[in-house]
């Protein structure tokens, strides 16, 4: 299943980087499904709208974007040969 915002070619999502010595970690942070979403699985990503990036990060200013309802992604099928 390929999912995708029909405003927008690319999804910002919410995550975590932390480098180490042997290798690095990424965390993706995941909610609720919203509507387009819950169909297919309980939980989604946290998706950040490209106006919002720089508040995830801030110190200050990034909480609001952990409760809001993700806009609603369309999605198709993937097409296997």
């Amino acid at each position: 299943m390929a999912f995708f915002k029909e405003t927008s070619p690319v999804i910002f999502m919410a995550g975590f980087y932390r480098p180490d010595e042997d290798s690095s970690r990424f965390v993706i942070l995941t909610t609720r499904a919203n509507r387009s979403v819950r169909e297919i699985h309980e939980r989604m990503p946290i998706i950040i709208e490209e106006s919002d990036i720089e508040d995830w990060f801030s110190d200050e200013t990034f909480e609001h974007l952990l409760h809001s309802e993700p806009e609603s992604l369309s999605h198709e099928a993937e097409v296997k040969n």
